[in-house]
């Protein structure tokens, strides 16, 4: 599930599977918009709501934001380190590759740790 803030961000239609659903209170994600991006901030607040939630956030800020809410969060290449783990997928490193050819911040002692957790290192 992704928020409308999250959604508008593609510049293509999203696969079926994804679901758009935006936080409750919208009250709650203005107040998080005085310190957050507007898309971290609608997923946080539609986060607070949710039981049981896990936050896929790969923004500093907002992951801190998350946590100190309670949120249990991960990041996309945690995501990426569970599907390999569990069989899903056979190799991060291509996917670190294609990640890394974008403008995503992706720090190198995470990447290590991540290659290490997936038994690529």
């Amino acid at each position: 599930m992704i928020t409308q803030e999250i959604a508008s961000e593609f510049k293509k239609n999203l696969p079926a599977w994804f679901k758009v659903e935006n936080p409750v209170n919208k009250t709650y994600q203005k107040i998080l918009e005085a310190s957050l991006d507007k898309r971290e901030a609608s997923a946080i607040a539609y986060a607070v709501e949710q039981q049981d939630c896990l936050l896929i956030i790969d923004d500093y800020k907002g992951r801190r934001f998350a946590e100190q809410l309670g949120i249990k969060i991960t990041g996309t290449l945690g995501v990426i380190a569970a599907a390999k783990l569990n069989g899903h997928i056979n190799s991060v490193k291509p996917l670190i590759a294609k990640i890394k050819a974008t403008d995503f911040r992706l720090d190198a002692e995470l990447e290590y740790r991540i290659l290490k957790n997936s038994g690529e290192q």
